[in-house]
Order: structure tokens, then sequence, then C-alpha cells
């Protein structure tokens, strides 16, 4: 979050340079759907969710981009394939639940256009940064073993990603902007990672 911060705070003292500045600040707001991926635990105990996305890019040149995305990410719980090991019922009559799982991304980017003058460009970017990884409550009791429960990550990781999409150009100021990408987080006790496909409007 801090850096997210720091991200718009010089954003915002970047844009009120005059014209003549040449200052090429955009900001992007997007929403979309996700999906776990692997490696990792994610695609065994979660379904598919939502994910929502700001951030700030700054272009280098026709063709190089550079900033930061604050995101965020909802998977539900779902039951795993094959045999589960027997859990003690709760005292409401029904075994432990998993929680949802919630991803915090704060990540870099680079962007770089495929084409350079085009009105709709393809182009591929790259992640680094900081995710926070938390799940929903985990519902436990003293008469289930620890190894039965759910797995309920929670964790401050390092985060990695790619991406491949497309900016079409709306407005003299505004650009659609559809992609999808690959994120993992280095998460403990297993890396999390995801799809994410999302719809943003860069203006």
């Amino acid at each position: 979050m801090k850096q997210f911060v720091i991200a718009l705070a010089i954003g915002g003292a970047l844009a009120g340079q005059p014209a003549g500045a040449q200052v090429p600040l955009r900001y992007d707001l997007g929403a979309g759907i996700g999906f776990p991926s692997s490696p990792g635990i994610a695609n065994q105990y979660w379904g598919a969710g939502y994910t929502l996305s700001a951030g700030v890019r700054w272009r280098l040149n026709s063709r190089w981009s550079i900033g930061t995305d604050l995101g965020f990410a909802r998977f539900d719980w779902q039951e795993p394939d094959g045999p589960q090991p027997t859990v003690p019922p709760a005292p409401g009559g029904a075994p432990p639940a998993g929680g949802a799982l919630h991803v915090i991304p704060i990540l870099m980017a680079g962007e770089f256009a495929l084409s350079e003058w085009s009105n709709t460009r393809p182009f591929v970017s790259a992640h680094l940064g900081y995710v926070r990884v938390r799940t929903g409550d985990v519902e436990s009791f003293s008469t289930v073993a620890p190894a039965t429960l759910p797995p309920h990550p929670e964790s401050d990781a390092v985060g990695i990603g790619f991406g491949l999409g497309v900016r079409t150009l709306l407005t003299s100021t505004a650009d659609l902007v559809v992609d999808v990408g690959w994120r993992m987080a280095f998460a403990k006790p297993d890396r999390i990672a995801w799809v994410p496909a999302r719809i943003a409007v860069r203006f």
C-alpha cells in the first residue's frame, strides 16, 4: 500500500506540470474475472472469482511504459477432488469449511507495445512487487487435528507476473485496455498463483 500511495503522489505532482513539460502520465481502472492457477495450491482448493485494479503509467516513449498497480482478487472455496481426510464434525454438525482466498498485489509494471503507431496496440507486460495473501475464517475447534483443517495461507510475499493485452483508442484522452495475465506470490505454506482477465479504461 505504501508503494502505491508514493506512486500516486509522484503521479499527481507530475500531472500538475505545464503541458510543455511533456509528462505522459496515465491512470488505469479495471475489473474482471480471475482463475486460480498452478504452481501451488490455489487451483486445488479455490474456484473462479473477481479482480479489481487501479494503477498509474508513465509513457517513456512510443513503445515503453512503466508504472505501479494496486489490485484485489477474491476466490471462493471449493471442495477439492478425490478422497479427503475424515474430519470430526463441528458443534453445528458440519466439518470445518475453508474460507475465501483474498489476494492484494502491489506490483511495479513494465509494458512494451508490439506496434508503434496504430490506434490499436497489442502489448506485453512484466510485473514485480509485493502480494498480501489472506483467507476468510476457517472454522476450527479443539477436536480437529491441524493436519485435517482446510488450507488457510496467510502471508506477505514477493510477487511476479506477466501479461498480454491490447489497447484501443476510445477518445483523444482515453484508451480501452483488455488483457490477461499470470501472477504468482511466493506465499507460505505454498505458492499462490492466479490468472486475471480484465477490461480497463486508461485515461
